[in-house]
């Protein structure tokens, strides 16, 4: 804005306001790394990436996994499953996309067209309604060669075990399976998952749910040499493996998954869940033991010595089972048995655990809750964190480990990104397991986890791994960013903030109109001034003088931080209303600010006329000054902030007063 009288020079004036973007900032913390709500937009392939389906109605990423480190070179690699595509003309046949880990940025969108063997491979169907990919595990060693390896189901023929290795193919299918590079499993299966090791001979095991729809659950131990060239259920002879009993359900072991150790004692666990769609599922837990298992385990037998069942309550007609890591840091392994969360303990467990008894010390609900998985620790405290996807509203919720407990049930909408986080625009699928962790994919040394959505409206699923890390510039102190010290061709902005990182900033002329976004302040196209500066340290005032300003306008100010990780933070304003630090004209001299009961004002120009006003523009007091020295009594105002603007025969100011 500018204001000629007498066509004299007039000295710029600019009118500042601090206008603060509506996220929530109050009580972070110094290592806050997430926002309440994640932009899987805001994933650049250094922070995350993307990897989108070939094309739709593929179930692409339905199940997606963390599947230990296959090819040897130190990172975690996954699997991203698409159990209905159309290979080679075959509809259904499916195929699982292995994309190993990189300590290079990863592009994004990551292309699994583009899979050549060097940084991942393709593992294909060959026949109409195989469903190859449909279910993915990494049991990790099974064969005792220091590699981990990698199983690639279907849900209605025979499973691939691949044996890890240094070197890959672009493609694999079943015919280029020989004993020497991994073996079949002579069953389909819904689900097949890692163990851990749950006979104490050192070597990971896996579990194969509902092979040929029999309603059993088939075990298979890791050895030290390699498998033979198949296996089928007459290999499970109690010292190779061993098979569960049916019980009852609509599809008795339609969901598997290993448990952690969750007694304690040494040998991992057995998830094995259910689908019942007519009674509340129930889902049963096997204790792994050093002494060998029969070859069938009957699991309505279970006494809370062996094992327990778990009656879900009738929350889902589908019990997803699964580890969640130690997630109240109390050193012993938690699960989840559908929609609930029970904590490990050291003591006994009874022979039925009726969900209704969770009572926060043991465990607690997650209402509405579809699956969830174990991701590792993403926030750097120590502790495990777990993700839970909702089957409706398209959300998965980040839970953060803690050792205070947890509500019960869990209420997400309280999630702040200390506690955890939320994200958004997901279309999950209840046929497989879209979410997975507790693996580093890129080499930080942090875990990573990954989230799909494989049903979206354009019907092309689409993947996201999540790096762990810091995803979050924390907001500026309240209060900054200020504009001082203006004069008629510079400003001096002043920032303080938490977080150190550097200023990126734009100075527009005050006419300037529309929404200014992170570009325009990069780039300051049509900007009086645009540059960065340091803000290196912490909760202080960081200065940076703005110079050869252009004088006689007003001007618009944006600013926001990147962090030291390179997250950019929220955007803001400086223009034209509130928060005013106007300056003063050439001849003109208002003190002491703050003022106790008296402004003084001295003039060397005439005929000049003051007005005080409130904060709102009400006029409290008005009248003339002459040339030399005046006063204007406040005395009888409360504390607070006004403003003086002084009008003369070249122009006028506006002075911020506050009143002590």
């Amino acid at each position: 804005m500018k204001n000629k009288k007498n066509n004299l020079k007039i000295i710029k004036y600019v009118m500042i306001v601090l206008v603060y973007c509506s996220c929530y900032y109050n009580g972070h913390a110094q290592n806050q790394l997430y926002p309440t709500n994640f932009n899987l937009s805001t994933l650049n392939g250094s922070n995350g990436f993307a990897i989108p389906g070939l094309s739709t109605s593929l179930q692409f990423g339905a199940e997606s996994q963390f599947i230990g480190d296959i090819n040897n070179d130190g990172l975690q690699d996954i699997a991203i499953g698409s159990g209905n595509a159309t290979i080679n003309g075959n509809e259904l046949a499916g195929a699982a996309y292995i994309i190993f880990g990189s300590n290079t940025p990863f592009p994004t969108p990551f292309d699994v067209d583009m899979l050549d063997g060097t940084n991942g491979f393709a593992v294909e169907g060959i026949a109409y309604n195989k469903r190859r990919g449909s279910t993915i595990t990494g049991p990790g060693d099974i064969n005792g060669d220091g590699i981990d390896d990698l199983i690639i189901g279907s849900s209605s023929t025979t499973a691939i075990v691949i044996y890890g290795t240094t070197n890959f193919p672009a493609l694999i299918t079943i015919n280029d399976i020989t004993s020497t590079n991994g073996f079949l499993i002579n069953t389909g299966a819904n689900q097949i998952a890692s163990l851990g090791d749950v006979n104490g001979d050192s070597i990971n095991d896996f579990i194969i749910g509902r092979p040929d729809s029999s309603g059993q659950s088939w075990i298979v131990f890791g050895r030290s040499t390699n498998f033979p060239a198949s296996i089928g259920a007459s290999w499970l002879d109690g010292i190779n493996g061993f098979r569960t009993s049916t019980f009852p359900g609509t599809i008795p072991s339609f969901k598997v998954g290993g448990a952690g150790d969750i007694n304690n004692d040494g040998f991992n666990d057995i998830l094995i869940g259910n689908w019942d769609s007519t009674d509340p599922a129930i889902s049963y837990i096997l204790f792994g033991k050093g002494i060998p298992f029969a070859p069938l385990v009957d699991l309505l037998a279970l006494d809370g010595t062996d094992g327990f069942s778990i009656d879900n309550n009738g929350g889902n007609f589908l019990s997803f089972v699964g580890t969640l890591g130690d997630i109240n840091n109390d050193g012993i392994d938690d699960f989840f048995s559908e929609t609930n969360a029970i904590y490990g303990s050291n003591d006994p467990f009874p022979a039925h655990f009726p969900i209704s008894s969770l009572n926060g010390t043991d465990g607690f609900i997650l209402p509405g809750t579809l699956t969830s998985a174990s991701i590792g620790d993403v926030n750097q405290d120590g502790i495990d964190d777990f993700i839970s996807v909702y089957g409706s509203g398209g959300r998965a919720y980040i839970v953060f480990g803690n050792t205070n407990g947890f509500p019960n049930p869990i209420d997400n909408t309280t999630l702040n990104g200390l506690n955890g986080f939320v994200i958004e625009g997901l279309s999950p699928s209840n046929i497989g397991r879209p979410a997975s962790g507790n693996g580093d994919v890129n080499g930080d040394g942090i875990s990573d986890f990954i989230i799909a959505s494989p049903y979206p409206s354009t019907q092309i699923g689409e993947a996201f791994v999540i790096f762990g890390g810091d995803h979050y510039a924390m907001p500026l102190n309240s209060g900054y960013p200020q504009a001082i010290n203006v004069s008629n061709t510079e400003l001096t902005l002043v920032v303080n903030g938490p977080e150190s990182g550097t200023i990126h900033y734009v100075v527009f002329p005050g006419n300037n109109t529309g929404t200014v976004n992170y570009d325009d302040i990069l780039n300051g196209i049509g900007a009086d001034a645009s540059g960065s500066f340091l803000m290196n340290l912490q909760n202080t005032d960081v200065n940076k003088v703005v110079s050869a300003l252009p004088a006689n306008t007003s001007f618009k100010v944006y600013l926001f931080l990147e962090d030291s990780a390179g997250n950019r933070g929220e955007i803001y304003s400086l223009n034209n209303i509130l928060g005013i630090e106007n300056y003063l004209l050439t001849g003109i001299v208002i003190y002491p600010n703050p003022i106790l009961t008296t402004i003084n004002v001295t003039l060397t120009v005439e005929n000049a006329t003051y007005k005080l006003t409130t904060i709102n523009g009400q006029i409290l007091q008005k009248g003339s000054l002459i040339s030399g020295n005046n006063s204007v009594d406040i005395s009888n105002l409360s504390k607070g902030i006004y403003f003086l603007s002084i009008n003369t025969n070249v122009g006028f100011v506006t002075k911020k007063i506050i009143k002590n």
